[in-house]
């Protein structure tokens, strides 16, 4: 915490001479050598570890993120695969496999990667990344099946509770559904983070109460204004209150928000209440 590289690196070194040193510790060594750009010293390090055991996953994870730290991207994308293919119920190999395809804009790769990790080992880290990605492909069934898996296994997730329940109430209309996600999200309503509030405030308006939901939306909708579904929330919450004006503006910012190859119903009800409101409007001016 003091930044006394020299002394960490001292004392890490003494817990990782051993053959049965702790590899948490020698991954702290490594880091402290990065940190202080000695890469050739964490090399050597880490070859005569490997040397001593070359089979041990996280050695040879070890040995994959410093190939990454040299740019030797192709490399360490081969030896994750190696680890895989090896050891191929070893979650860390393909969640580092996944950050390094991604972040190389290769997202084909990189899912393929995570559907290989969840159907060999069902980590939920891997699990709620393959959620996320099949709601990017507006597959929220499918989605909604893997939060639901990850509710049932940590339902005191928050996390995990406002992505089931926000899916629910976006995507289904079923009072089941509906309910369940009020059922799930009641432990967001006292919270300050934006996404949550969203949720809780769009389910609200969603059970017919959208004027208990207006200030939870306004909060959402000011802390995310390049999110183009609560500003839809936001909208459709002053459409139910009869706020024509406020609500043409927040469906317009939704629809403006939008990638024009977008295919979600919510954008196409936009467009109908905003005709809706100019003929309201033209009407009213006769």
């Amino acid at each position: 915490a003091q930044n006394r590289l020299d002394e960490t690196a001292a004392l890490l070194r003494d817990m990782v001479t051993d053959d049965d040193g702790d590899v948490g510790a020698l991954a702290g060594l490594l880091q402290t050598y990065v940190e202080a750009g000695d890469l050739d010293a964490a090399r050597t390090l880490l070859d005569e570890r490997l040397e001593r055991d070359p089979d041990s996953a996280a050695l040879r994870m070890m040995q994959a993120g410093l190939l990454s730290l040299d740019d030797r991207l192709d490399d360490a994308e081969a030896l994750y695969r190696e680890i895989i293919a090896a050891q191929p119920d070893y979650a860390p190999a393909y969640r580092t496999l996944f950050a390094l395809l991604a972040a190389q804009d290769l997202p084909i790769d990189a899912a393929a990667v995570v559907d290989a990790g969840v159907d060999a080992t069902r980590d939920p880290d891997l699990v709620f990344t393959k959620a996320s990605l099949l709601e990017t492909q507006e597959d929220f069934d499918g989605a909604i099946a893997l939060y639901e898996e990850l509710y049932a296994q940590n339902s005191a997730s928050d996390l995990v509770a406002n992505n089931l329940a926000s899916l629910l109430t976006s995507h289904r209309s079923d009072p089941e559904s509906l309910n369940r996600a009020f059922t799930i999200a009641r432990r967001l309503r006292a919270s300050n983070v934006p996404h949550f509030q969203d949720t809780y405030g769009w389910i609200l308006t969603r059970r017919g109460d959208p004027r208990l939901a207006l200030s939870y939306l306004e909060q959402a909708a000011r802390a995310l204004p390049e999110n183009a579904l609560v500003q839809y929330h936001l909208g459709m919450t002053y459409l139910a209150l009869e706020r024509w004006d406020e609500a043409e503006t927040a469906l317009q910012r939704a629809i403006a928000e939008t990638d024009p190859e977008s295919t979600l119903p919510q954008i196409a009800r936009a467009r109908e209440e905003i005709a809706g409101i100019i003929e309201r409007r033209a009407a009213a001016s006769q």
